[in-house]
């Protein structure tokens, strides 16, 4: 009896161990998932700054070298109307207060 006792203490303690083993690696995974999210977060960031910065450039390129200046008129009255629709927009999301445009 005191060894089927014993034998099952062991196999407790082999288990508890087993157990703060997986919590810990558990927890070392949830931090590699965290620092993952946050990078992929920066990155995301990166990559919309970089096609703002590549619109902008392609754009610059366009008026730059288009001997078309009508065509680049179209173009330029195109971004005011988004900018316009842009401001209206957060015009909006402000509930009706005034945006302090002034610097």
């Amino acid at each position: 009896m005191n060894k089927i006792i014993e034998d099952i203490e062991l196999k407790v303690r082999s288990l508890i161990s087993e157990r703060i083993e997986l919590q810990r690696k558990l927890s070392e995974k949830e931090n590699d998932i965290l620092n993952l999210q946050k990078q992929l977060t920066e990155l995301s960031n990166e990559n919309e700054r970089l096609i703002k910065k590549e619109r902008i450039n392609n754009l610059g390129n366009i008026v730059i070298n288009n001997s078309d200046i009508s065509e680049s008129k179209v173009l330029i009255n195109d971004l005011l109307k988004k900018i316009n629709r842009s401001i209206s927009i957060i015009s909006k999301d402000n509930n009706g207060r005034k945006l302090d445009t002034e610097d």
